[in-house]
């Protein structure tokens, strides 16, 4: 029958739906949703029959397929202008059915779940106290969300400060950071203190509201809070107060970022160093090829740009080892790191990594980074390799010359013609 239901022959449809007269279930309902909004009007007709017939016979039927009704109803504007307005949601929103939407709260599709939110804090002000705590644990956050803006319109104050003082336990950073704007409008006397115990939560997103509402209101610098944690003992306060302060470091905050270099934690290391590229730390160069090195892709990543963003140049040595540990997954930050050795020091690096590469999938990026170095030594200047220089890289360049096209090898190679004599260099 639901097959023949949705049969491209309109008479087909509408005698499939004829012959679901009188039995129920899912299938039978689902074709009549279905087919309520049908092109032909005599299938729309009938299939509208059997929908009444479901609701007046059984209406836990609908509750069942509300996740199915809900969807027609956001794609089918005829559904929506049609059944749905005229006998669904009526029958839904009845006083009489008060039980059905209570029922709907645990249905397995979040946005009917999400339609009984709305219905009940609506219609049954007795049950939405249960509903919006309900709510707020669901696994959908846009349910989270919705609830705490119920709370803010609907709820009664004491229900409402009862449910923000658990705002912390809340399962989604999205509803922290929502809970923070609420408590920020609201103004409850312990507000203050709210946001500075938020500063710590583990997600970004709430740490950066928090911090806003800090500042914008209480006119409070967030650094003067996280700072004495820095300086304290290794507790998970210390390492959020590290993640928050590493883009913002100062001078002063340089004894305690240094101590945490030699931190077991990799990703606590990683911040630290990252504190220092801030500060701009003396001996940051040394540190950051020293982090090339490191088995940790997260912090050569870090390292690698860093020497772009603080105009640091990295060692060859440096590069290809790092290159050799992580280069397939770190092309981009590596090649780019490249660029800030002198011209025909990159091209060495370049043609040393282009040959140690054997597989041919990993060579592109690298045939890239050569077309590029051919460009920018074209245009922004004239500058040529040196005597010493020449031999190596006319030699390195002939063993890979099967590794690239022939026009890339021979753009190249008119670029190591004539070194320059840097002894006769006045």
């Amino acid at each position: 029958m639901f097959v023949c239901a949705c049969h491209h022959d309109g008479r087909i449809r509408e005698r499939a739906l004829r012959a679901a007269e009188g039995r129920r279930g899912r299938f039978v309902l689902g074709a009549a949703l279905l087919r309520s909004s049908d092109a032909v009007a005599p299938v729309r007709a009938q299939a509208r029959r059997l929908i009444d017939a479901s609701l007046r016979e059984d209406p836990t039927e609908m509750l069942e397929l509300l996740d199915l009704a809900l969807l027609l109803r956001r794609r089918r504007p005829r559904f929506e202008q049609g059944v749905w307005s005229e006998a669904i949601e009526p029958f839904l929103r009845a006083p009489a059915r008060v039980d059905l939407r209570r029922a709907a709260l645990a249905h397995r599709d979040g946005h009917a779940r999400l339609w009984a939110l709305q219905a009940v804090c609506a219609l049954d002000p007795q049950s939405a106290q249960a509903a919006l705590e309900r709510a707020l644990q669901d696994p959908v956050p846009a349910i989270g969300l919705h609830a705490l803006r119920e709370l803010h319109s609907r709820a009664e104050p004491a229900m409402r400060d009862a449910l923000l003082a658990h705002m912390h336990e809340l399962p989604h950073c999205v509803q922290r950071s929502e809970a923070l704007r609420l408590i920020q409008r609201l103004g409850p006397a312990d507000a203050q203190a709210r946001l500075q115990d938020a500063l710590f939560d583990p997600a970004f997103g709430p740490r950066r509201t928090a911090a806003r509402l800090l500042r914008d209101r209480y006119g409070i610098d967030p650094a003067a809070i996280y700072r004495p944690a820095l300086n304290g003992r290794d507790s998970e306060r210390m390492r959020i107060a590290l993640v928050a302060l590493s883009p913002y470091a100062t001078a002063g905050d340089l004894d305690a970022l240094e101590r945490m270099q030699d931190h077991p934690s990799s990703k606590v290391r990683k911040y630290a160093l990252r504190g220092l590229a801030a500060a701009d730390a003396p001996g940051l160069a040394a540190r950051l090829r020293q982090a090339m090195s490191s088995p940790e892709p997260g912090t050569v990543d870090f390292a690698a740009k860093a020497f772009t963003r603080n105009h640091r140049n990295p060692d060859p040595d440096s590069l290809e080892t790092a290159w050799r540990a992580h280069g397939w997954g770190l092309s981009r930050p590596l090649l780019r790191a490249a660029r800030r050795l002198p011209r025909y020091d990159e091209l060495a690096v370049l043609l040393s990594l282009l040959t140690q590469e054997s597989e041919p999938w990993r060579r592109p990026p690298l045939q890239q980074a050569l077309r590029r170095w051919c460009g920018r030594s074209r245009w922004r200047s004239a500058a040529q390799a040196s005597v010493e220089q020449a031999p190596a890289l006319q030699q390195a360049l002939v063993q890979i010359a099967d590794r690239m096209e022939a026009e890339l090898y021979e753009a190249i190679a008119r670029r190591l013609e004539n070194p320059q004599d840097q002894t006769s260099v006045t």
